[in-house]
């Protein structure tokens, strides 16, 4: 997954919330660490190395998850703001 900073300043640490009908754990997570799940509402917040997204540029993170191949985020929400 990546994120990318479309302003002119940087983002300093950052949440990103979203919904994912698969099974989602901290072991199978790079570059974002969970901080609740709800059923299938996942939410996550940067590792300390993906803090800061500069302006105009972009952090990854990634993981494993159990379930169907086409399932997809959905619901996505950063930094307390919808996005598509």
């Amino acid at each position: 997954v990546t994120i990318r900073n479309q302003g002119t300043t940087p983002i300093n640490g950052w949440t990103l919330e979203f919904d994912l009908d698969a099974t989602l754990t901290s072991g199978n997570l790079w570059g974002a660490e969970i901080v609740s799940v709800s059923g299938t509402r996942y939410r996550l917040k940067s590792a300390s190395w993906t803090a800061t997204i500069p302006a105009a540029g972009t952090v990854s993170f990634s993981f494993n998850a159990g379930g169907l191949p086409t399932v997809q985020m959905s619901n996505k929400v950063f930094n307390g703001l919808p996005v598509a």
